[in-house]
Protein backbone atom coordinates (compact mmCIF):
# COMPACT_ATOMS: atom_id res chain seq x y z
CA UNK A 1 0.00 0.00 0.00
CA UNK A 2 2.89 2.10 -0.82
CA UNK A 3 1.53 5.38 -1.73
CA UNK A 4 4.90 6.73 -3.63
CA UNK A 5 3.42 10.02 -4.97
CA UNK A 6 6.48 10.55 -8.10
CA UNK A 7 8.66 8.53 -7.16
CA UNK A 8 9.99 5.17 -7.16
CA UNK A 9 10.83 2.93 -3.98
CA UNK A 10 12.22 -0.69 -3.23
CA UNK A 11 11.35 -3.50 -0.99
CA UNK A 12 12.91 -6.52 -0.36
CA UNK A 13 9.85 -8.02 1.48
CA UNK A 14 6.88 -6.03 -0.32
CA UNK A 15 5.77 -4.23 2.91
CA UNK A 16 8.87 -2.11 3.34
CA UNK A 17 9.60 0.47 0.86
CA UNK A 18 13.22 2.22 0.37
CA UNK A 19 13.52 5.55 -1.49
CA UNK A 20 16.11 8.19 -2.86
CA UNK A 21 17.06 10.61 0.56
CA UNK A 22 20.20 11.93 -1.12
CA UNK A 23 22.22 11.41 -4.72
CA UNK A 24 25.51 10.38 -4.81
CA UNK A 25 25.81 12.48 -7.87
CA UNK A 26 23.11 14.39 -9.92
CA UNK A 27 24.01 16.04 -13.12
CA UNK A 28 22.10 18.49 -15.62
CA UNK A 29 22.65 18.17 -19.25
CA UNK A 30 20.06 20.56 -20.69
CA UNK A 31 16.36 19.26 -20.17
CA UNK A 32 17.98 15.68 -19.06
CA UNK A 33 18.26 15.13 -15.36
CA UNK A 34 20.49 12.34 -13.75
CA UNK A 35 20.91 11.05 -10.56
CA UNK A 36 23.14 8.01 -9.10
CA UNK A 37 21.86 7.29 -5.60
CA UNK A 38 21.14 3.81 -3.39
CA UNK A 39 17.86 2.83 -1.54
CA UNK A 40 19.81 0.34 0.49
CA UNK A 41 23.79 -0.06 0.41
CA UNK A 42 24.22 -2.66 -2.10
CA UNK A 43 21.77 -1.39 -4.66
CA UNK A 44 22.57 0.94 -6.89
CA UNK A 45 20.09 3.24 -9.05
CA UNK A 46 21.15 5.39 -11.85
CA UNK A 47 17.97 7.59 -12.53
CA UNK A 48 17.50 9.87 -16.16
CA UNK A 49 14.22 12.00 -16.16
CA UNK A 50 13.62 14.29 -19.47
CA UNK A 51 10.81 15.82 -21.10
CA UNK A 52 9.26 14.76 -24.53
CA UNK A 53 5.97 16.02 -25.92
CA UNK A 54 3.42 17.06 -23.25
CA UNK A 55 4.91 14.39 -20.87
CA UNK A 56 7.69 13.71 -19.09
CA UNK A 57 9.74 9.98 -18.48
CA UNK A 58 11.70 8.28 -16.32
CA UNK A 59 14.82 5.89 -16.48
CA UNK A 60 16.28 3.46 -14.06
CA UNK A 61 18.96 1.58 -14.25
CA UNK A 62 19.19 -0.63 -10.69
CA UNK A 63 22.09 -2.72 -9.99
CA UNK A 64 21.30 -5.32 -7.29
CA UNK A 65 22.35 -8.83 -5.95
CA UNK A 66 19.04 -9.73 -5.04
CA UNK A 67 15.26 -9.69 -5.85
CA UNK A 68 13.49 -6.42 -5.34
CA UNK A 69 9.77 -5.41 -5.48
CA UNK A 70 9.02 -1.77 -7.02
CA UNK A 71 6.70 0.58 -6.62
CA UNK A 72 6.76 3.61 -9.12
CA UNK A 73 4.13 6.57 -8.69
CA UNK A 74 2.90 9.00 -10.97
CA UNK A 75 0.90 12.45 -9.92
CA UNK A 76 -1.27 12.48 -7.14
CA UNK A 77 -4.48 14.25 -7.86
CA UNK A 78 -7.59 15.00 -5.61
CA UNK A 79 -9.61 12.15 -4.80
CA UNK A 80 -13.51 13.20 -5.42
CA UNK A 81 -16.29 12.67 -2.83
CA UNK A 82 -17.99 8.97 -3.30
CA UNK A 83 -16.56 5.97 -4.62
CA UNK A 84 -13.32 6.08 -6.74
CA UNK A 85 -13.97 5.14 -10.40
CA UNK A 86 -12.63 6.35 -13.37
CA UNK A 87 -9.70 4.62 -13.55
CA UNK A 88 -7.61 2.11 -15.43
CA UNK A 89 -5.29 -0.40 -14.30
CA UNK A 90 -3.56 -2.85 -17.05
CA UNK A 91 -0.32 -4.28 -17.50
CA UNK A 92 1.71 -1.55 -18.46
CA UNK A 93 -0.35 1.64 -17.80
CA UNK A 94 -1.77 3.15 -14.73
CA UNK A 95 -4.67 6.03 -15.91
CA UNK A 96 -6.69 7.75 -13.46
CA UNK A 97 -9.53 10.29 -14.49
CA UNK A 98 -11.92 12.27 -11.98
CA UNK A 99 -14.23 14.96 -13.38
CA UNK A 100 -11.60 17.46 -13.02
CA UNK A 101 -8.06 16.17 -13.26
CA UNK A 102 -6.24 13.17 -15.10
CA UNK A 103 -2.68 11.39 -14.05
CA UNK A 104 -1.17 8.41 -16.18
CA UNK A 105 2.06 6.07 -15.65
CA UNK A 106 2.72 4.30 -19.20
CA UNK A 107 5.66 1.15 -19.06
CA UNK A 108 8.73 1.75 -21.36
CA UNK A 109 11.16 -1.12 -19.35
CA UNK A 110 12.55 -2.27 -22.24
CA UNK A 111 12.87 -5.74 -20.83
CA UNK A 112 10.83 -5.94 -18.06
CA UNK A 113 6.94 -5.34 -17.61
CA UNK A 114 5.06 -3.73 -14.85
CA UNK A 115 1.20 -3.53 -13.96
CA UNK A 116 -0.88 -1.36 -13.46
CA UNK A 117 -2.31 -0.12 -10.01
CA UNK A 118 -4.56 2.84 -9.53
CA UNK A 119 -3.75 3.72 -5.56
CA UNK A 120 -6.08 5.15 -3.39
CA UNK A 121 -3.91 6.90 -1.32
CA UNK A 122 -4.38 6.54 3.01
CA UNK A 123 -6.36 10.06 4.07
CA UNK A 124 -3.55 12.82 4.92
CA UNK A 125 -0.29 11.34 2.61
CA UNK A 126 -0.36 14.66 0.20
CA UNK A 127 0.12 17.65 1.47
CA UNK A 128 -1.85 19.68 -1.21
CA UNK A 129 -5.24 17.59 -1.31
CA UNK A 130 -6.27 15.41 2.02
CA UNK A 131 -7.61 12.47 -0.23
CA UNK A 132 -5.66 11.72 -3.43
CA UNK A 133 -5.60 8.60 -6.11
CA UNK A 134 -2.25 7.87 -7.45
CA UNK A 135 -1.09 6.04 -10.84
CA UNK A 136 1.27 3.06 -9.64
CA UNK A 137 3.33 0.94 -12.03
CA UNK A 138 4.30 -2.20 -9.56
CA UNK A 139 6.58 -4.96 -10.50
CA UNK A 140 10.15 -6.89 -9.56
CA UNK A 141 13.61 -6.67 -10.92
CA UNK A 142 15.79 -9.69 -10.74
CA UNK A 143 19.11 -9.43 -9.49
CA UNK A 144 21.20 -8.08 -11.50
CA UNK A 145 21.14 -5.30 -13.58
CA UNK A 146 17.74 -3.73 -14.73
CA UNK A 147 16.23 -0.88 -16.79
CA UNK A 148 13.03 0.57 -16.28
CA UNK A 149 11.42 3.14 -17.67
CA UNK A 150 8.12 4.92 -17.88
CA UNK A 151 6.21 8.33 -19.57
CA UNK A 152 4.25 10.40 -17.09
CA UNK A 153 1.82 13.17 -17.55
CA UNK A 154 -1.11 14.61 -15.41
CA UNK A 155 -3.33 17.35 -16.14
CA UNK A 156 -6.94 18.47 -16.90
CA UNK A 157 -9.33 16.09 -17.66
CA UNK A 158 -9.73 17.85 -21.07
CA UNK A 159 -6.59 16.15 -22.14
CA UNK A 160 -6.98 13.76 -24.37
CA UNK A 161 -6.51 9.95 -23.51
CA UNK A 162 -5.47 9.00 -27.25
CA UNK A 163 -2.25 11.59 -26.31
CA UNK A 164 -1.87 9.30 -23.37
CA UNK A 165 -2.14 6.00 -25.03
CA UNK A 166 0.57 7.23 -27.82
CA UNK A 167 2.91 8.16 -25.10
CA UNK A 168 2.52 4.86 -23.69
CA UNK A 169 3.29 2.74 -27.22
CA UNK A 170 6.62 4.53 -27.71
CA UNK A 171 9.81 3.18 -27.64
CA UNK A 172 12.10 2.56 -24.91
CA UNK A 173 14.51 5.52 -24.37
CA UNK A 174 17.89 5.23 -25.63
CA UNK A 175 20.06 4.90 -22.63
CA UNK A 176 22.98 5.15 -24.52
CA UNK A 177 22.26 8.14 -25.84
CA UNK A 178 21.29 9.52 -22.54
CA UNK A 179 24.28 7.97 -21.24
CA UNK A 180 26.56 10.08 -23.96
CA UNK A 181 24.30 13.40 -23.00
CA UNK A 182 25.34 13.15 -19.39
CA UNK A 183 29.16 12.02 -19.94
CA UNK A 184 29.63 15.46 -22.50
CA UNK A 185 27.19 18.19 -21.84
CA UNK A 186 26.17 17.06 -17.35
CA UNK A 187 27.13 19.73 -15.33
CA UNK A 188 27.22 19.44 -11.30
CA UNK A 189 23.65 20.78 -9.31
Amino acid sequence: EAVLDNMIGFSSDGQHYRFREYNEEALLAGDVLFARWRPYTDVAVESWMYWQDDHHVRVHRITTPRRLVTVEGGFAIPRPPGSADGHRAEPGEAIIRTPTDLSALFDLSPSLQRGGKAQIAPPNTNLVAAKTLVPQLVGDVPEGVSVLACAVIAGPRSATLDTLVEAGRRAPPDLAELEDRIARLGRPI
